[in-house]
C-alpha cells in the first residue's frame, strides 16, 4: 500500500513493514534521533543544513520539530502492535496519505499516523497540527 511518502508492505509471515516518511507517525516506528544500536533498521535523518540549494535529497517538515519530526524509516521495518496476542497476524494493510490502517487475522485494527481530520476513525481529529499517534492502537469495531 501507498501513502503519499510511505509505503507499507504485508510479509508472507503476517508481518506488516514500513518505510518511508515517518514525520507524523505514518510508518508506525518509533525513531530515536541518535541511534548508536545497530540492532534495528529504521534510521532517522535530520536535515540540520541551513543552504538554500534545494537539493532533492533534502527533506523537511515545517509543522512538526518533535523528535519524530524529519525521520525516513529508509529500510522495510517490522510494525510492533502493542496488544495484540503474541505472533498476531496482518491480514490487510492500507496506507491514506499519512496514516496506516492495519487489520489482523483475529479481527482487531490497528491505525497510526496523522489524524488532523479524525482520519484515524478514533471518533476525535488531533487537538493541533502536530498532534498524531505514533504507536498503533486498536479502534474497536463498530457493531
Amino acid at each position: 500500500a501507498a501513502g503519499a511518502n510511505h509505503r507499507v508492505i504485508l510479509g508472507n509471515d503476517g508481518v506488516a513493514y514500513t518505510f518511508g516518511a515517518n514525520d507524523v507517525g505514518q510508518c508506525g516506528v518509533k525513531v530515536e534521533e541518535n541511534r548508536t544500536s545497530s540492532t534495528s533498521s529504521a534510521t532517522s535523518y535530520t536535515n540540520n543544513d541551513n543552504d538554500d540549494d534545494n537539493d532533492d535529497d533534502n527533506y523537511d517538515n515545517e509543522e512538526d520539530s518533535s523528535s519524530s519530526s524529519s525521520s525516513l524509516i529508509l529500510s522495510p521495518t517490522p510494525v510492533s502492535l502493542p496488544g495484540s496476542p503474541d505472533k498476531e497476524k496482518v491480514v490487510q494493510i492500507s496506507a491514506g496519505y499519512a496514516h496506516t490502517v492495519l487489520r489482523t487475522l483475529s479481527g482487531f485494527t490497528y491505525v497510526f499516523g496523522q489524524n488532523t481530520n479524525g482520519q484515524l476513525g478514533l471518533g476525535h481529529k488531533a487537538a493541533a497540527q502536530n498532534d498524531h499517534q505514533v504507536d498503533p492502537i486498536p479502534v474497536p469495531a463498530a457493531e
